[in-house]
């Protein structure tokens, strides 16, 4: 059974005395900086002009001396030189260095392939294997972010719609992509729930008393956006009874969950049924408020025949956040079921297939589309909890490379997780070999029993933005120190001059 980030909590370590005051110091320090992707402040020569305007730092202005203004440390220190890409470049006998001296306490049997590419270049300085398709994990996210945000304008919200179905007191609840909706009222400062079903329920309530609908209402709901099987026959069944994935379907709430904080295996046999039930449950309260006795809803949802024409027949609608707000939280929380979800809705738009295949489909032929390598490139899902897909490290080190330097795609970098403070990587980075990466690298994760994967930018100690993607491959059991290997990589590149 492969094990994603859902389950990380069994194998995380315990903080040491020292690494909590390390951690407290960041956050203090650091939490506003933080928030912002290191890359739009390291390297404005790369981005289009108005970023850094955008997202000024705090304090300290800008410094023409790199060892004024220190690279790393604390995120208080992210405010480098103006032209960070003018800082020196490191020798890859320097980088080849630093990381063989990290990975000197690494276990046998665990083997790291690596490609590491200066940010303002795009040249590699350093591969170790960096070509040799090997299993993502969660880092496939990354290549799945791209081809969404490379298709759809991150500031597309996401409509579901209420709407009449062929009869009198008919309606269909038609999904569209938004797995994050909440059974309450609309959030506008959420991600997840930001579009609310009682919101919905009222507004349709109140269309169905201004059409003087009376009787029984029948809710059903249509999830004809999506084709295809709603579980990938290439995921595991053990994977799928623990709960690191659901039917994927184009409408359900909580990402597939019964509640917000619901843990990994509480889930719903039929997340579009159980949104449908809880828009039905609000929707009998909002039209006894509303109407009287005179009208009810049936208690049983049913899926709808065919898909209902929305076209003048809207009852309500309520939107989702943005899709550069769910990609960030995707990759932030490493969300299988936002993934693959938004994925489908991307492939939607392109004109390509929505079934499991056709979604991973597009999603290699986007990287391709994009000038990534595809050499040896297996895509069999959109969120990397398939075994079967492959991708080398140079890819993925491309694909974080384009996330820092094209404006298209600043809520992929901006998702990363920022090492031992938010996200998957909150509770990493605290041993005394990896520290220094605390608070600098930004990184996606990935783990599954057989590989671990980390791949994202670090700002080294000269000013130099680099990327990196590291791959371990790995025996069953030994997650920990293949995670480990991965932490002391990225940190070893954060305390790097290596000239």
């Amino acid at each position: 059974m492969a094990t994603s980030s859902r389950a990380r909590g069994a194998a995380r370590r315990g903080r040491p005395g020292s690494a909590r005051v390390l951690i407290g110091l960041l956050v203090v320090l650091g939490i506003v900086a933080a928030a912002i992707p290191t890359g739009l402040f390291v390297l404005p020569g790369l981005l289009p002009s108005g970023v850094l305007a955008r997202n000024p730092p705090a304090s300290a202005a800008p410094s023409t001396n790199p060892a004024a203004v220190p690279a790393q440390g604390t995120p208080t220190a992210l405010a480098v030189p103006a032209d960070a890409s003018s800082a020196p470049a490191p020798a890859p006998t320097g980088v080849a260095a630093a990381l063989a001296a990290a990975q000197a306490s690494t276990p046998t049997g665990i083997d790291v392939s690596a490609a590491v590419l200066d940010a303002a270049t795009g040249r590699a300085v350093y591969q170790d294997a960096a070509a040799e398709p090997r299993i993502p994990a969660s880092n496939l996210k990354l290549l799945s972010s791209l081809a969404v945000l490379a298709t759809l304008d991150p500031r597309q919200r996401i409509t579901t719609t209420a709407v009449r179905g062929s009869r009198t007191g008919d309606v269909v609840l038609v999904g569209a992509g938004d797995v994050m909706l909440g059974a309450g009222a609309s959030d506008p400062d959420a991600t997840m729930g930001h579009a609310g079903l009682r919101t919905l329920a009222e507004r349709t309530a109140a269309s169905l008393r201004a059409a003087g609908v009376r009787g029984t209402v029948r809710v059903s709901v249509d999830t004809s956006r999506f084709t295809g099987p709603v579980l990938n026959p290439a995921w595991q069944d053990g994977d799928v009874a623990a709960g690191e994935i659901g039917p994927v379907t184009p409408l359900a709430l909580y990402s597939g969950h019964t509640r917000a904080d619901a843990a990994p295996g509480e889930r719903p046999a039929d997340p579009a049924v159980a949104a449908g039930e809880a828009f039905a449950a609000a929707l009998r309260v909002a039209l006894a408020a509303t109407a009287g006795s005179a009208t009810d809803v049936a208690p049983t949802v049913t899926r709808a025949a065919a898909a209902p024409a929305v076209d003048g027949g809207r009852l309500g609608a309520v939107d989702s956040a943005t899709v550069g707000e769910q990609v960030r939280w995707l990759l932030d929380h490493s969300d299988n079921d936002v993934a693959e979800a938004l994925t489908r809705v991307a492939a939607h738009a392109a004109g390509a297939p929505t079934d499991p295949a056709g979604a991973a489909r597009f999603v290699r032929d986007t990287v391709a589309r994009l000038g990534l390598s595809v050499d040896g490139l297996v895509v069999t899902d959109a969120s990397g909890l398939a075994d079967t897909n492959r991708v080398g490290a140079a890819t993925l080190a491309g694909a974080v490379r384009r996330a820092v330097v094209d404006e298209r795609f600043a809520d992929a970098a901006a998702g990363l997780p920022i090492a031992a403070l938010t996200g998957t990587l909150a509770e990493r980075f605290d041993d005394p070999g990896d520290a220094a990466g605390a608070g600098v690298v930004r990184a996606k994760t990935g783990t599954l029993n057989a590989a671990s994967t980390l791949s994202g930018y670090v700002v080294d100690r000269d000013g130099r933005l680099l990327v990196f993607a590291f791959m371990a491959a790995n025996p069953p059991g030994s997650t920990a120190a293949a995670r480990a290997a991965l932490d002391r990589a990225a940190a070893a590149l954060a305390g790097c001059g290596c000239r």
